[in-house]
């Protein structure tokens, strides 16, 4: 079995509230669950208004799935207007 951990740091530069963000981050988090069938919390940066810490787990058989499943969710996340990746960071456990 392998498992795979994928850690975003986002910036969400037009918040201007933690209601705001919480918003953002709850949306995403429920897309990328809906579209990827994976893990996903935000782990850090929690009461910062334009910053967050978001990781994600998948496992599978094949090391080349969890890596694929992996880069897809990244891809979901770049896709989404209200936040930038500052860093991300994968790796197979």
């Amino acid at each position: 079995m392998h498992i795979g951990l994928l850690q975003i740091y986002l910036r969400l530069p037009g918040i201007q509230s933690l209601k705001g963000k919480r918003q953002i981050i709850k949306s995403l988090k429920d897309r990328i669950r809906q579209q990827a069938n994976v893990s996903i919390a935000e782990i850090g940066l929690l009461d910062a208004w334009q910053e967050s810490e978001m990781a994600v787990v998948t496992l599978s058989n094949d090391p080349a799935r969890v890596h694929q499943v992996l880069e897809s969710v990244l891809k979901m996340v770049e896709t989404t207007p209200e936040v930038l990746i500052t860093d991300q960071k994968i790796e197979m456990l």
